[in-house]
């Protein structure tokens, strides 16, 4: 359950660590010029959109199903 947004973190993964987790989906529009992204894309904005309770499929096969990860590739590593 989500109940704030958090702006600064004291680990140096900063708030994108909180953020990504197993089965999250986590959409990002806008600069990575951040120290921890290293990126060259500059903009006067970025958004990152937590997404819940999604399903994702690749080449037809779920490998997340409403958030939760549903492949055995995907949940064993192999």
């Amino acid at each position: 359950r989500w109940h704030r947004i958090l702006d600064r973190l004291p680990h140096p993964g900063g708030i994108m660590d909180t953020e990504t987790f197993a089965g999250n989906l986590l959409l990002v529009l806008g600069s990575n010029t951040s120290v921890s992204l290293g990126g060259q894309n500059a903009t006067a904005a970025h958004i990152n959109i937590d997404c819940r309770q999604h399903s994702i499929y690749l080449d037809g096969e779920a490998v997340v199903t409403h958030g939760l990860l549903s492949n055995d590739r995907v949940v064993g590593g192999t």
